[in-house]
This record gives structure tokens, sequence and C-alpha cells, in this order.
């Protein structure tokens, strides 16, 4: 053989080890785009950061003897409580199935809060089918009950659900819950966590749903200095358009500024606030209308264009009338793990055929107490005397006929002028919220 052939003969040799190494770089990198890391459950990563915006608003820690703590998303213990009930809805979902899914009564709901357990109240009850795929879980939940409470009792290998829009209870079998007897000591040890009391089903002649919580000794409270986002509008817009170049600009006389290329719409307001609209195609159906998906979609968007505010919860989900495939997505914030709720929405966001038609953005951001507005809140009771006292003229129809859903506090957005938001006691029936201040004790605003 000549050197000629030999010379030949390596390079065929190195032409088809690259081809075979190439082709190996790519098999490789498109098996992992298909097919994200899991464990052994089929858990996977990829909706992690969605758990932020639907993890529970309240924990309500059961200690026996008719001793109660609460947790918010921001005490120290709230993380691990709320992996605690991560796994358990993993451990429920893998075993969920039609037939172990019992019905149970209220009065069974009821006794299991007299033992030791963890109560996780949700802002939002999304049913188990959303939550399974929110897990990234190989097998989904049962699309027909929804998570509005979630009760793990300390040593039993079943979990609770009740479902807020059926006012059902249920029980499903789970095999073991995690041990959280450790938990519930460090947590009845702690002096840090404030004890709290469930209202019982009447007061004032009003009627109360179970589970309300209200603290023992309210701490005192103050007014809250806030401001405003610092928009900056030129640049803003480069975020929402490829091609500036065939950007329209309009200046309004109220001071608001319009960009649009025809399609899309973006008008920053002299208040911070931001709204964009987008002409969205006729449906070629390929989107599913997934609720889920939509959620995705909708937290997506807000990552990328102005970002999520410290401590944001997704707090309600609406469909749309007469407009198939869409939801609307509410977002709002908290303060120190207090809601900060106004007449207007912090963050909106309306899904239609898989695309953002519109998004509307107006924050305040909470800075730091005001000075000598410091002072001890009426109490939650009094909140509801004051709403027993109005309610006739407010909806006029008799009190007995709306049962109240929930008490909470929270801080509200008086108006575009203020400078700070006011802390309030929350009345919550099931298509309204009553605001009252909870330094003067009179209602200040409602909303549905």
């Amino acid at each position: 053989m000549s050197r000629e052939d030999i010379k030949t003969m390596v390079l065929i040799s190195l032409v088809i080890m690259s081809l075979f190494l190439t082709s190996e770089i790519w098999f490789e990198t498109a098996s992992i785009e298909r097919s994200p890391v899991t464990d052994n459950n089929g858990f996977v990563d990829d909706n992690i950061n969605i758990l932020d915006v639907i993890s529970p608003g309240r924990v309500a820690v059961h200690l026996g003897e008719d001793k109660i703590k609460l947790l918010n998303p921001v005490d120290g213990k709230y993380p691990k409580a709320w992996l605690q009930g991560i796994n358990t809805i993993k451990n429920l979902l893998e075993r969920d199935k039609l037939d172990t899914v019992e019905t149970v009564d209220e009065k069974v709901w009821q006794e299991l809060k007299k033992g030791r357990c963890l109560e996780f109240i949700f802002d939002y009850p999304f049913d188990l089918e959303f939550w399974g795929r929110a897990l990234n879980l190989k097998k989904r939940g049962n699309a027909g009950i929804k998570l509005s409470r979630l009760l793990i009792k300390e040593n039993s290998d079943s979990v609770f659900i009740f479902d807020g829009e059926k006012q059902s209870y249920h029980r499903i079998s789970t095999g073991k819950n995690g041990d959280i007897a450790q938990l519930l000591e460090e947590i009845g040890n702690s002096d840090e966590i404030e004890e709290y009391t469930e209202l019982p089903y009447s007061i004032s002649g009003l009627t109360l749903e179970q589970g309300i919580y209200v603290p023992n000794n309210p701490q005192k409270i103050s007014d809250i200095k806030i401001k405003g986002e610092d928009i900056k509008p030129d640049r803003l817009a480069k975020d929402f358009f490829n091609d500036m170049s065939i950007v329209r600009k309009i200046e309004e006389k109220d001071g608001a500024r319009i960009y649009t290329d025809g399609r899309k719409g973006l008008r920053i307001y002299p208040t911070g606030a931001v709204e964009y609209n987008y002409a969205i195609t006729p449906d070629k159906g390929e989107y599913s209308g997934d609720l889920f998906d939509g959620a995705k979609i909708s937290y997506s968007f807000i990552t990328t264009y102005g970002g999520l505010p410290k401590e944001a919860y997704l707090d309600e989900v609406k469909t749309v009338d007469h407009e198939p495939k869409s939801h609307i997505f509410i977002y709002n914030y908290r303060y120190n793990g207090i809601p900060v709720l106004g007449e207007k929405r912090a963050i909106e966001v309306i899904v239609t055929q898989g695309e953002v038609k519109n998004y509307f953005r107006h924050l305040e951001h909470p800075v730091s107490p005001l000075e000598d507005s410091e002072k001890l809140p009426i109490t939650p009771v009094k909140a509801l005397e004051v709403v027993a006292s109005n309610l006739r003229f407010l909806i006029g129809v008799h009190e007995d006929e709306h049962s109240i859903k929930d008490i909470y506090p929270a801080y509200y957005r008086i108006g575009k002028e203020q400078e700070y938001i006011r802390p309030v006691w929350v009345i919550e029936f099931k298509d309204l919220k009553l605001f009252v201040d909870a330094v003067e004790g009179k209602i200040i605003s409602g909303n549905e």
C-alpha cells in the first residue's frame, strides 16, 4: 500500500469519526431538551418557579387543646411547613384514584382540628390536575376536586382536602405522610409565632364559615409609605417592540404615552401604570385553553416584562365571557406576609388562545412604616360589628342570607394621590370584599 493510500484511509477514518461525534452531540442535546431530569417519582423542576405564586397564603398550625398558631410566607417556619405540604400533595397525587377519594362530613374535619395537624389555606383553589402539572408528576390528580385547604394530621395515613367551591370535604389515603411531630413542637415552642383563635359560627347576627382564624392579641399597626415604579417610557417600549422604527408614539393631554405598531399597543400612564394590548389572530385550534398552560404563560410574561414584585402571589383566575380559550390571571403581592389590596389589582393578565391579549400593571412598592402612625387596631370582632350594622344598607338584603367566608388583615391602597397604604380588616363574602379601617373602625371600600 502506497503512502498516498495510507493518507487517504486515515483521512476517511477521521471524517467518519468526526461525523459520529457530531451526531452524538446533536442526539444528546435533543435528548436533554425532550426529557428533563426526573427523580424516581417523576418530579422535575421546570415548573418550580410557578409554585412561588400558588403557595398557601397561610398555614394554621393546630397544636391540640384549642391552641392554634398561624404562619404566613415570611415566617421562619413557613418554608419547612410548605415543603411538608408539597411532599404530601405529591404523595397523594401519585396514589390518587377515583375509588380512593372518600367524601366526609364537615364534622370529621372539625374533629381532626382538635388534634395536632397542619392546615394549609390557599389563596385560589386550583384543582388537583393543575397541581399535578405544577409539580410535573406523571400522574395527574382528580380535576373534579379543588384544593382550597389541605389538612395533614399527625401520625395519619390519610390526607384531607376542603373544596371551597363545592363546600365538600374529602379523605384520600396516602399510605404514610411525613413525620410532622418535630415541626409541630418547634412551632409550638416558638415565642415569635402568634397564637390565634377560631371564630364561632355566628357573631352579631352574621353567619361565619368554619376555619376563620384571628389573632388573640393583635399587634400595633402602622400606615406604610409607598413609592411607585420607576418607569422610563422609551426604554420600556423597546422591551415590547422588536422594531422601534415602525412604532408610532403619541402623547396624550393627560400625560399618558402611547406606543403602537398597528397590532400591539402600549400605554404608560402618568401614575406609573402600564397597559399592553395585542390583537390576537383568529383561533387556529392549536391552543388547548388549558388553565395551567395559561397560568404559565401569564407568569412568564410578567417575569419578562416588568418582573414579579416581592411576595407576589396569584390571587384569582376568571374565565372570559364570550371568548373561548381565554382566562384572566390576577396577581397581588404582600408586605411582610400581609396582602396589599385595593380597588385596582396590582397585575392583571388576559391570556387568549395561548397569547397575552392584555396586560395591566400598577404597583406601589411598600417602603417603611410612617412615623407616629403606630396604633393598636380594633379587634376583628369589632370590625364584624361594623359590617353587621351596615350590611343591609351596603348589599340591600337580610344579613342572614350572606355567610362570611374569611376575615384577615391587609393593607389597602386608598387612591391615586395617597403616598401610603392603610391597615384594614378584610371581611370576605362569596362575591364581595369589605375593607374596614383597622384604626378608625369604619368601612372605607368594598369591591367584587
